[in-house]
């Protein structure tokens, strides 16, 4: 009996300090510092400062200008801007030997304004007396020298192509997907830290040939199917979508771009129970991580054009949903999307057979464009009529779109569950200029 009673004091202790020890956790947690706000305007000459929400006094809060000669910061996170532009401020906090990245806060700049000079209605009027000017000789003219420097072209801007003027081929080149000696787009991998799990996370970069880092590119978002965020589409020189792009580009039939493909699963964890609700959330995630995270290193690190006509995001199965997902969820960014076979989950649905069930991302009334972006934003939807894994969801996000007035591109193809043959024929219609 007195072993029992010891026993069950020792049990009873335990959970006394395993449940003050989680209320320690959850206040603490509760109480991370955060930015106030993460987009601040301000004046050449103006000085302002970065605020941070339940700061700890046992902090040390450190503050980086990516651009010091836009805009410099203090030890204290007072910012001072130098010259118009937009530039990233980096703030992180070291508490004992632990440092966490807080995010960054992205500072507009502006020209200051000239000011109207009001004049004082109380002076007396000033009455200036008329007189009759002497005639002007005539002043002879003189010879404009030109400038031995010329005036700098403007960089021409794209036109997002409407789908009836697509150019479809259903009879692909042959040579479309062969490797050809020196024809390759140039693989670079990179680091980038995400704000949605708070790590460090890497992409694929795909530069185009005779790439030119003092020249600006627009970007294509390429996303993946479930299960491959290791391999996404080939971390090589010859992969699959190097060879096609670069194919592409140097016979014309593409405009040179710059290809990300990341790790769409917003996860530090291994996938496992790949077919689950809980698992396919995790690759919603990537809608916050690629236009809050990926999208702002991009701009920081790469020479790009930005603005939606630049501005692609494409995938494949779960990537092609999230494509969707993303693209039509921010239209102001994304000025064309791709889905190659989408998964479900756009719509809500059961499946017994998997014993997985989703609401979906959007309803047949919800998914659609506003007017403004209507018949302004190109999306391409491949069905493979041999594809057996994601079945007529492909025909069916075609369906709702046309019943609500979306112009889209909806292709038929010969093909199983794949991406290329769409891919080629989307990147053909994408960043096209002016008056071509």
């Amino acid at each position: 009996m007195k072993k029992i009673k010891k026993t069950l004091c020792i049990i009873f202790a335990t959970a006394v300090f395993v449940s003050g020890l989680s209320g320690d956790y959850a206040v603490s947690a509760a109480k991370k510092a955060v930015l106030k706000k993460k987009k601040i305007t301000m004046n050449v000459g103006e000085k302002k400062q970065i605020k941070i929400a339940r700061k700890n006094k046992k902090a040390k809060y450190k503050y980086v200008s990516a651009k010091k000669a836009l805009a410099t910061v203090t030890k204290k996170g007072v910012i001072k801007a130098k010259k118009s532009g937009k530039v990233k401020i980096t703030v992180t906090e070291k508490l004992a030997k632990k440092t966490r990245k807080l995010g960054k806060v992205t500072v507009i700049i502006e020209d200051v304004q000239n000011v109207d000079v009001v004049p004082d209605v109380t002076a007396p009027a000033v009455v200036t007396p008329v007189t009759s000017a002497p005639t002007a000789k005539p002043v002879p003219a003189q010879t404009i020298v030109p400038t031995g420097t010329p005036t700098a072209a403007p960089t021409p801007t794209a036109q997002i192509i409407k789908a009836e003027n697509a150019d479809i081929e259903d009879e692909l080149p042959s040579d479309y997907m062969t490797k050809q000696d020196g024809i390759r787009c140039t693989y670079e991998k990179i680091t980038y830290y995400s704000e949605v799990t708070e790590s460090d996370r890497v992409a694929d970069v795909f530069l185009p040939p005779e790439y030119d880092p003092e020249k600006k590119y627009p970007v294509l978002y390429m996303l993946h199917g479930i299960g491959l965020g290791g391999s996404r589409f080939g971390q090589s020189n010859d992969a699959d979508i190097s060879v096609i792009t670069a194919n592409a580009i140097t016979s014309g039939k593409a405009k040179e771009m710059i290809i990300v493909a990341p790790n769409c699963r917003c996860s530090d964890d291994p996938e496992t129970d790949t077919h689950t609700a809980a698992n396919y959330a995790l690759y919603d995630l990537c809608i916050d991580d690629i236009t809050g995270s990926l999208m702002p290193y991009m701009e920081e690190n790469y020479n790009i054009l930005t603005g939606r006509e630049n501005t692609c995001v494409a995938g494949w199965s779960m990537g092609g949903r999230e494509a969707l997902y993303v693209g039509i969820s921010h239209p102001e960014l994304f000025g064309y999307i791709a889905a190659f076979c989408p998964a479900p989950g756009i719509f809500g649905y059961s499946r017994e057979d998997m014993g997985t069930s989703e609401p979906g991302l959007f309803t047949e009334d919800t998914f659609t464009l506003s007017d403004e972006y209507k018949d302004n934003t190109y999306i391409f939807i491949l069905r493979g009529i041999y594809d057996t894994v994601v079945g007529d969801n492909p025909l069916l996000y075609h369906q709702v779109l046309e019943n609500n007035g979306v112009s889209h591109t909806y292709w038929e193809n010969g093909v199983g569950h794949s991406w290329e043959s769409g891919y080629y024929n989307f990147i053909k219609n994408v960043f096209v200029l002016d008056g071509e």
